[in-house]
């Protein structure tokens, strides 16, 4: 049985924010003929319970046994996964999650053993478990998870999780919602609020912050270590940590002093802040940073204070640690498409670089679903065929009957689609041969970008008469551009400041480049998922 992806798997998706350091991890060691590394893990980390109650059911805990692989996929490995329960003897009960043995599982006693084919690239559930306490087990009272694995018959390094009856559990208070007006400059302070409502006090505390590129921290603190992640799906995060002293008891309610200040950049769009806190223990530090690179800041000190007593170690449910809002602020994106022109004869092969580019101000992310942004459409010459196509474009007949995947040259209309966000000077390039099979003087083809699957301008697109650009085969005499008009003979040149159409021969000689940027990953990249359980 194939390992479920984490994705597929998880209950629910929360903000994009946060992918770095979701899970504790062994040892990474390599492992295949592709040299592909796993190493396994769990989520949480370690496991807190509620104690078991005077009356009623005891309240459960969740175990996810996960392996995690950074490396190459090998789709034909063989995975086995062996959990031991032995160590929660007198401490917890357990049993498989509501989704049953995630794998062909054997159990003996308290040992588990699962297996699986095929190692993913990614996180994957080896293993879903459902934890009560013991009846009558002192509340402090821990026992462990022991885990180890192979693949293709290599061992992964072991892996041991805690299970502890009893702890702290902070519960992140909603933001409050920042407002319909917002604009690039525009301020916003985030109170951070959270409680503790478990049955220990914390270990200090940790604050983690992340927001998106779109955001900018007016402060930099003294205890915070602040970091970016890479420029991936949703572009780079900024992830800011901070580490208190202070011991927060059951009941008791605290805060951030001051709240934090943001402001939204010039180039800010449709963005995000959360938090996060939890006890400041070194799993919890590891995770948080992700092993990204972190500078401290130079400010002043951040602090902590208690603010109320409202309610009533390892946290009880992590899944509500984490809080976040969005920002909508009111700006543009640009999308300009790039024309082209080419001269060939018959039977000859010519070089185009069609494209397109967002110059800006705002960047720009698809937060309601996994679809595309924008895509260009390109429609074919006449007289001229596509003999290669460039790697993101399908084929398709005029009115968008796509082609099967087998058949991808010679179509009369592609459509090359973005990843999930454009930031704000961001290019695009799908380098293309057209095979010259009959000779039309100044035969058109035309190039627009917008929004998937519409033919229209993307609805935040404040300039759309750019949107459309030609390429144009065998011009006679000079051929310049009419700035950006539907059907113009609109171009950039290397330097992005646009101008005469990119002129290519047959011999493929690129008399003018463009600068291309690869193009953004959707990937689950910075996607981060979360349980809320009861």
């Amino acid at each position: 049985m194939t390992l479920l992806s984490r994705g597929a798997a998880l209950r629910r998706l929360v903000c994009a924010l946060g992918a770095v350091g979701l899970l504790a991890v062994g040892v990474a060691a390599p492992v295949g003929a592709q040299e592909a590394r796993a190493v396994l893990g769990s989520d949480p980390g370690d496991v807190a319970l509620y104690p078991y109650p005077d009356e009623g059911a005891p309240r459960a805990g969740y175990l996810d046994i996960v392996i995690d692989n950074p490396g190459e996929a090998v789709p034909e490995a063989a995975v086995e996964v062996t959990m031991d329960f032995g160590g929660l003897a007198g401490v917890a009960d357990w049993a498989y999650g509501a989704d049953g043995p995630l794998g062909d599982c054997a159990t003996q006693g308290a040992v588990v053993t699962c297996g699986y084919t095929g190692l993913w690239r990614d996180t994957h559930f080896a293993g879903r478990f459902e934890l009560t306490a013991a009846r009558g087990v002192a509340e402090r009272t821990s026992g462990v998870v022991r885990v180890t694995g192979e693949v293709d018959g290599k061992a992964l390094a072991p892996y041991t999780t805690t299970v502890t009856v009893g702890g702290a559990d902070l519960v992140a208070q909603p933001l409050p919602s920042p407002g319909p007006d917002l604009r690039p400059g525009s301020g916003y302070v985030a109170p951070m609020v959270f409680s503790n409502v478990g049955t220990q006090p914390t270990d200090g505390v940790l604050l983690t912050m992340r927001a998106t590129r779109g955001v900018e921290f007016v402060d930099r603190y003294d205890n915070c270590a602040y970091g970016t992640t890479p420029a991936q799906g949703v572009g780079a995060l900024t992830v800011v940590v901070c580490e208190f002293e202070d011991d927060v008891a059951p009941g008791e309610v605290w805060e951030a002093d001051p709240g934090e200040r943001l402001r939204m950049a010039p180039h800010a769009m449709d963005d995000s802040f959360s938090f996060e806190v939890s006890s400041n223990s070194p799993e919890a530090r590891t995770r948080a940073r992700g092993g990204l690179r972190f500078t401290p800041g130079d400010g002043r000190t951040l602090t902590l204070r208690q603010r109320a007593a409202t309610a009533r170690g390892a946290d009880l449910t992590p899944w509500d640690n984490r809080t976040a809002t969005g920002f909508r602020v009111r700006n543009t994106v640009d999308f300009a498409a790039r024309g082209v022109r080419a001269r060939g004869a018959v039977g000859e092969t010519v070089n185009v670089d069609l494209g397109w580019a967002n110059k800006g101000p705002g960047w720009y992310r698809n937060t309601r679903d996994h679809l595309p942004l924008a895509e260009l459409e390109f429609l074919v010459p006449e007289g001229a065929r596509v003999t290669k196509t460039a790697e993101g474009c399908s084929a398709t007949e005029r009115d968008g009957t796509y082609y099967g995947p087998d058949r991808q040259l010679g179509a009369p209309r592609y459509v090359c689609a973005t990843g999930g966000s454009v930031l704000e000077s961001q290019t695009y390039a799908y380098p293309m041969e057209l095979t010259i099979d009959r000779v039309v003087p100044g035969a058109v083809g035309t190039l627009t970008v917008g929004l998937p699957g519409s033919g229209k301008a993307h609805p935040e697109d404040g300039n759309p008469g750019n949107n459309t650009a030609r390429l144009v085969l065998n011009a006679g005499g000079a051929d310049h551009g009419s700035s950006g008009s539907p059907g113009g003979d609109r171009a950039q040149s290397t330097g992005g400041t646009g101008g005469a159409l990119a002129a290519t021969g047959a011999d493929g000689a690129r008399l003018l480049g463009w600068a291309a940027v690869a193009a953004i990953a959707v990937g689950g990249a910075l996607v981060v998922g979360a349980r809320r359980r009861a």
